[in-house]
């Protein structure tokens, strides 16, 4: 709350942030479990956000792929199945995030 009316104080129109993939899904793997607590928080600040009537804007790679997704795959680049996994991620975290309409895929 102190955030969002800090960006209000400054007449911000709209706010960016990132979620990593590790903190929601540990190894970000298809078959591994979903964290709750991150993206309770999540969604609790995100809508805060909106509520305020902020835009947000949410990226879901910050070059933090992460040693569980780097690690058997080799890096970003390397074979479908981290795409694969990577799509899982993004589509628990757009379940999670209704009503958030910006979606940014990757960083720079």
């Amino acid at each position: 709350p102190e955030d969002i009316a800090l960006l209000l104080s400054l007449g911000a129109l709209s706010y960016r942030n990132w979620i990593s993939s590790s903190r929601i899904m540990g190894d970000p793997g298809r078959g591994d479990a979903v964290n709750q607590a991150p993206i309770d928080h999540y969604v609790l600040f995100v809508n805060e956000v909106l509520d305020a009537g902020i835009t947000g804007f949410i990226r879901v790679l910050d070059w933090d792929l992460g040693e569980g997704l780097h690690q058997p795959y080799g890096g970003l680049l390397k074979g479908t199945e981290l795409g694969l996994d990577f799509e899982n991620y993004a589509r628990v975290m757009n379940r999670a995030l209704p009503l958030l309409r910006n979606w940014i895929t990757f960083f720079e």
